[in-house]
């Protein structure tokens, strides 16, 4: 009976140990799983995200197949071409098809070509589309200064003629962007006639909406 005490405090002391290594023990298991969870929403996240661009990938493929056949006469004839790079796909129109020498009016010859490219971007989902304007270096003359004081002007009521012809074709208008981007954007030299004409253009530019890991969309 003299060594009672003595057992129920050695007992006592095996019970905190074990408790205190239980405690432990669960609260690193805790932690790991805490971790292991953090990682697989990581993965899940990373797997919506690559599935969203490969279709991106396919609906610019499917688009780019439908605006070749679409517009294979201009494109024969020099005046249209399309290329993609990633995720971007580039309708470019040579202005001399869409504008007159120093004007931002669509030519009645040109609507043909561009409602061509309403009808396939209007069906398009989840795509931006950028208007870009571009001169060559030459200054505006003398003459439309009135109207066009630079061609940072004129790039961009060239770009928005584009806009408001495909709204009125009903591509939604919330998805566009017309932009200026004057001379200095070239693809050309602008020391020869040919550089020039090159340089004389609009793109139009379909951007796939960017898509969050959490799936959420936001305009570039």
């Amino acid at each position: 009976m003299k060594n009672l005490p003595l057992l129920v405090l050695a007992g006592s002391f095996l019970l905190m140990q074990f408790g205190c290594v239980s405690k432990s023990r669960y609260s690193k298991l805790e932690g790991d799983l805490s971790k292991e969870r953090q990682v697989s929403d990581r993965l899940v996240k990373d797997l919506k995200l690559t599935k969203a661009q490969l279709q991106n990938l396919e609906d610019q493929r499917k688009t780019e197949e439908e605006l070749i056949a679409s517009l294979k006469n201009e494109i024969k004839a020099g005046d249209v071409s399309i290329s993609r790079l990633k995720d971007r796909l580039t309708v470019t129109f040579i202005d001399r098809l869409l504008f007159d020498s120093g004007k931002a009016q669509i030519r009645p010859e040109a609507a043909e070509a561009l409602q061509k490219v309403a009808d396939i971007l209007k069906g398009t989902k989840s795509k931006l589309i950028m208007v870009d304007g571009h001169t060559d270096n030459v200054p505006i003359g003398p003459s439309l200064l009135d109207e066009f004081a630079t061609n940072w002007e004129l790039s961009t009521a060239r770009a928005t003629s584009v806009v408001r012809f495909l709204a009125q074709s009903e591509v939604p208008q919330d998805r566009m962007i017309a932009s200026g981007r004057s001379e200095f954007k070239p693809v050309a030299p602008n020391d020869t006639s040919e550089g020039r004409q090159e340089n004389r253009r609009i793109e139009i530019v379909l951007i796939p909406e960017e898509i969050t890991p959490e799936g959420a969309q936001r305009s570039l």
